[in-house]
């Protein structure tokens, strides 16, 4: 479906505080991309998640499934059933295989903060960094936030000590992700940003964030100066954050859009702090 066809929402969380151009093209498309496979793995009735910038500010958009809304009892009878096996032996598969599958994820994001091998190298490396960031939001929505939140829809029938335990994974879930896993990877996008500043691409490592991934990439193997091209989106960054876009554009969506189930419980529980 072509954007313009679809609703979109003003994301308010600060997850999506008001990004920089690295911000936009990596974390957050690697939480979009997270997000929406999980979604879509336990069977929620959207074909995707859709992002897109107006006046700086991270607009979301679900994008309706022809299939899903075909049998959306069905469908609905499905995510209950999964979050009924989210019950069983909780802890053990968040020890077994979910804490560890997100460790694994920040220590290759370790690695690549202390790395010290050529540029191109590093290049490379950092394109395949935002598929990994996504697989790691990915491991913890569909393996404990978007469980938990099904868990609080049927709280009168699977009753309240389970969804206490459920959030607790997900307070070290987002811990490991949206906390340690950021850091790390600023930590090496940092690196990448004293090696462009040393080139002359840039006038100080911050600036790398004001370049999108790609550029990033590209730049690491063919150095050029960008520094004209960082006035400008910092200017024009300053004149967005004075604007407030609308809530919505776009069709407005029915009461009770299938493709929008839970979507801002998800969103809420993403942007929980504790």
């Amino acid at each position: 479906m072509p954007d313009d066809q679809l609703s979109w929402f003003r994301a308010d969380q600060s997850i999506f505080a008001p990004p920089r151009p690295l911000d936009y093209t990596l974390e957050i498309h690697a939480l979009i991309f997270g997000l929406t496979y999980a979604l879509e793995s336990i069977e929620f009735p959207l074909y995707a998640l859709r992002s897109r910038l107006v006046h700086g500010r991270v607009y979301l958009a679900a994008v309706p499934s022809a299939m899903a809304e075909g049998d959306l009892a069905q469908r609905l009878r499905n995510i209950h059933d999964q979050s009924l096996r989210f019950t069983r032996n909780i802890e053990r598969a968040w020890e077994r295989q979910i804490k560890p599958g997100l460790e694994r994820y920040n220590l290759g994001f370790e690695e690549l903060a202390a790395f010290r091998g050529s540029s191109a190298e590093l290049a490379g490396k950092i394109r395949t960094l935002r598929r990994a960031r996504g697989n790691q939001w990915f491991a913890a929505i569909r393996g404990v936030v978007a469980p938990a939140v099904l868990l609080r829809q049927n709280a009168g029938e699977l009753g309240s000590a389970i969804g206490v335990l459920a959030e607790n994974l997900v307070r070290s879930a987002l811990a490991m992700v949206r906390e340690r896993g950021k850091a790390l990877v600023n930590r090496a996008l940092a690196g990448a940003g004293e090696r462009l500043a040393r080139d002359s691409v840039i006038e100080s490592p911050a600036d790398v964030h004001w370049l999108e991934w790609e550029e990033v990439c590209d730049l690491l193997n063919s150095p050029g100066d960008r520094n004209a091209l960082i006035v400008q989106r910092k200017l024009a960054s300053e004149r967005e954050a004075a604007l407030m876009p609308a809530a919505t554009l776009g069709p407005k969506l029915p009461p009770g859009a299938p493709r929008m189930y839970l979507i801002p419980e998800v969103l809420r529980l993403l942007d929980t702090r504790w």
